[in-house]
Formats: structure tokens, sequence, C-alpha cells
């Protein structure tokens, strides 16, 4: 295993976060402790506390559904994207008692961003038993339980950090 992946990654997720940051203008930004649930915090422009889980994906967004190469180069194309239990639910669980606004923000390859608030979900979201996955920090497959977000439930930004789509 990779002691500096996951360290390294993160630090690349807050990089991208504050380039983003100046689009959509998050007072008080800052970084949470290591292996807490969520990556970084913030206030809105109505000083609404927020939680961001931050997450970079090597897919491409297409129109209507994101392109993902796997390791072995091999493409598949999909309308969801995974997150992890654990991470869903205390920050819904957040939201629900203490009014936290909960948002997993995901960067792509293409320099596009999908961001989705947890607590504005029209549908609830899938459970789904995932074989092989790929977790590079330990250099291993595993099967895990994860939850598919819908990224026409999502704001869609592009490279140039423009809205493109809102939530349908």
């Amino acid at each position: 295993m990779s002691k500096n992946f996951y360290s390294v990654e993160e630090l690349k997720d807050w990089e991208l976060l504050k380039l983003f940051n100046e689009k959509i203008k998050l007072n008080s930004l800052g970084q949470t402790p290591k292996k807490w649930y969520y990556d970084a915090s913030g206030h809105t422009h109505l000083n609404q506390y927020t939680e961001l889980e931050l997450k970079n994906r090597n897919g491409v967004i297409k129109e209507n559904y994101i392109e993902f190469t796997k390791k072995n180069k091999d493409t598949y194309t999909a309308t969801t994207v995974y997150i992890e239990p654990q991470h869903y639910s205390r920050m819904v669980d957040d939201y629900r008692f203490d009014g936290v606004v909960p948002l997993y923000v995901n960067f792509f390859a293409d320099g596009s961003i999908i961001v989705w608030n947890l607590a504005t979900l029209k549908k609830k979201p899938e459970w789904k038993w995932v074989t092989h996955i790929w977790d590079e920090g330990k250099k291993i497959y595993k099967d895990e339980w994860r939850i598919l977000l819908d990224i026409n439930e999502a704001f869609i930004y592009d490279k140039k950090y423009n809205l493109v789509k809102k939530p349908e």
C-alpha cells in the first residue's frame, strides 16, 4: 500500500475545490481532519454551514451520461455515481438534525464537476452491492455496498465552472 496515496488524493481534491470555490464562493472554506467523514466545510452566502465530500474521478461527462475508463483501459457508461454509505448517511443525518447542507462534489478528468445536494434529492438513492472495486491506495479489489446518485439530480458545471445543467 502506498502510505501517501490517500493524502496525495485529498490534497488534489482540496486544490480542485479551491479553484471551483472561486465560482461558488463559499466563505470560511476549510479542510477537515484526516479520516473524517467529509473532506471540507464552509458557509454559503446565506451563512448556511456546508459539509463537502470530495471525489476525483477518471470519467468524462457527455450530454446525458458519464464515460468511465477502467484500469485495463476498457470504457463503460453510467448515469449514476457511487457514494460510500457511511459518507451519505452521516452527511444526511447532519442535515436532518443540525441543518448542515450536505454537498457531494465530484471532479472529472475533463475538468467538469458534478455536485449533489444530498438534502434535495427527489428520489431515494439505490443501494447496490458492488463487486470488484479497485482500491488504488491498498492495491486490491474489494466488494462493498455503495449508494448510487443519479446525475439528473445534480448540478453539472463545465471545465470553465459554468453551470450547464440543474437538477431535474
